[in-house]
């Protein structure tokens, strides 16, 4: 019996750190609407990433079949803000951070523009 519990521990455990690093992994998710209760005007959005570049330090890291940013990266923090799949929702995506605090301060800063 203890043969078979030590192979499945080195199956299944022989990748797990011994001591990992530990950071905190955040992505949220929100809607867009109109705020006149229209229909989500996809050429306001469009026009948010083209602002956002040109504000921020972000790098276009995709773009869709016809030529649409659809998702820009923070090239130092690794945080990424994009469209997973379609325009009436925006995702940001944090990199690795150590708090939450962190995190929120980048939020906020990305808010603030």
């Amino acid at each position: 019996m203890s043969c078979s519990i030590d192979l499945l521990k080195h199956r299944y455990l022989k990748n797990i750190k011994e001591n990992p690093e530990l950071f905190v992994g955040i992505e949220l998710e929100y809607p867009v609407a109109s705020l006149e209760g229209d229909a989500t005007d996809v050429e306001v959005i469009k026009d948010l990433f083209h602002y956002l570049v040109s504000t921020l330090d972000l790098t276009v890291a995709k773009v869709d079949d016809f030529g649409n940013l659809i998702q820009l990266v923070d090239p130092i923090s690794q945080d990424a803000i994009l469209f997973e799949v379609s325009y009436t929702t925006i995702e940001f995506a944090f990199g690795k951070a150590e708090t939450i605090q962190e995190v929120e301060n980048r939020f906020n800063n990305y808010m603030n523009v």
